[in-house]
């Protein structure tokens, strides 16, 4: 019998005890996770059982995969013929420890890559302009974004790889307000990397599409014995085809909003959306907001507790009449070159006249994306006492619209989580 085989039955054998000792009518959980390595890659298994059901999460997200098979195969009487066991690596209960290099030092950019860099940027803007929205993407503006490609900085670079999937998506609906909003965001970021004694603002605008800190920027924060809460995930277009993946995460004592950014071939903290997340290092870049932050040892569970999602659910606006002058005042600080996330508080979905939450002195907010998404959360806020929805904003037909990303809700007075 395996090691890993021999600890697992000796954690059953102390999870058994409180089941049997539970009071009669009681609902009984008890949760397990593990680590699984197949073909190369990690990914946390958690088992959670609940009054007599058992469910199964992989950070994979695929449902039935390998992965969750070679947990389940822990607990069968005889192994199984195929199963490999030192494919499990790591057993917690019920979170997870993890700790990872020392991150690695700031890239400097140099005043000649500045230049190059700004010369690049300001051809793809010149070819837009020549070409014209209606265009969409010409062969001259197909040819400066390959140039960009080839000078753009690393992976890293995660906030110049989104605006080019950004500039994409505008240019091919044809949408003029979006790609005018994406060729400032471009001239403010020209704009940062050719002063010649840049200072503290545009540094950050630098450091929010680069992901680096230049030589005069502030040192990244240092962040530890704080606890997070993923409310979301969202796939952006980028400058490659993977494009990037951003995570969303919210302060449970400050309420601020951040993001873990992975780019293709980029590695990013484990576990599944929502989870906990308990700081013992993270680096906060000192860019716009929402800041990028980076886990290098951390404590992660899927495991949320009531208090975790009231606690949310405190930071949510309640009235959507805030949002407009937010909006306009994260513009005039970064100029377009990110997304401001918001966290609010309706009452319901409308949808006859266009998609729209409205909070509770009937002022509506028109929701951007797809019409399933839109019914989708329409039907999750009716079936719940409403707490939040999170997404990010952006301006639509000359008015303040939000893209969802999540919502959550109270179903018989337990949290409901719905990932859009």
């Amino acid at each position: 019998m395996s090691t890993i085989r021999r600890a697992a039955r000796t954690l059953r054998a102390t999870l058994e005890p409180r089941a049997a000792h539970a009071g009669h009518g009681a609902a009984t959980t008890t949760a397990l996770t593990v680590m699984v390595e197949s073909e190369g890659r990690a990914e946390l298994v958690s088992m959670r059982m609940q009054d007599g059901a058992l469910s199964v999460i992989c950070t994979c997200g695929t449902a039935g995969c390998a992965h969750a098979h070679e947990a389940l195969a822990l607990f069968e009487d005889e192994p199984r013929p195929d199963a490999s066991e030192e494919r499990i690596t790591h057993v917690f209960e019920p979170a997870m420890r993890m700790s990872e290099p020392s991150p690695l030092p700031a890239i400097k950019i140099t005043p000649e890559g500045r230049n190059r860099l700004s010369d690049v940027l300001s051809d793809v803007v010149l070819a837009v302009t020549r070409a014209g929205v209606q265009e969409g993407i010409s062969a001259g503006v197909s040819e400066a974004l390959d140039r960009l490609a080839e000078h753009a900085p690393p992976a890293s670079a995660t906030g110049l790889r989104v605006w080019v999937g950004s500039l994409r998506g505008a240019l091919e609906a044809r949408d003029s307000t979006a790609t005018a909003l994406a060729l400032g965001a471009a001239t403010a970021m020209i704009d940062a990397l050719r002063k010649s004694d840049p200072g503290p603002h545009a540094d950050q605008r630098v450091v929010a599409w680069l992901g680096v800190a230049p030589s005069s920027a502030a040192a990244n924060d240092r962040a530890s014995e704080r606890t997070y809460l993923e409310l979301a995930r969202e796939h952006r277009p980028g400058l490659a085809r993977a494009g990037v993946e951003q995570r969303y995460l919210i302060d449970l004592q400050s309420g601020e909003l951040l993001r873990e950014d992975r780019a293709a071939n980029e590695t990013a903290s484990l576990g599944p959306c929502p989870r906990i997340v308990s700081i013992g290092l993270a680096h906060i870049e000192p860019g716009l907001p929402p800041r990028r932050i980076r886990l290098f040892q951390y404590t992660t569970t899927p495991l949320i507790e009531p208090s975790a999602w009231a606690r949310v659910a405190g930071f949510a606006l309640p009235s959507f009449e805030p949002l407009v002058s937010l909006q306009k005042e994260h513009m005039k600080v970064s100029a377009g070159l990110t997304d401001m996330l918001a966290l609010v508080k309706p009452v319901r979905v409308h949808t006859r006249e266009g998609a729209q939450l409205v909070d509770d002195g009937g002022r509506a907010l028109l929701l951007s994306g797809a019409e399933g998404v839109a019914n989708r959360l329409e039907s999750f806020l009716a079936s719940t006492e409403p707490q939040w929805v999170f997404g990010r904003t952006l301006v639509q037909a000359d008015m303040l619209a939000l893209v969802p990303l999540a919502a959550c809700g109270l179903r018989h007075g337990k949290p409901a989580h719905l990932h859009l």
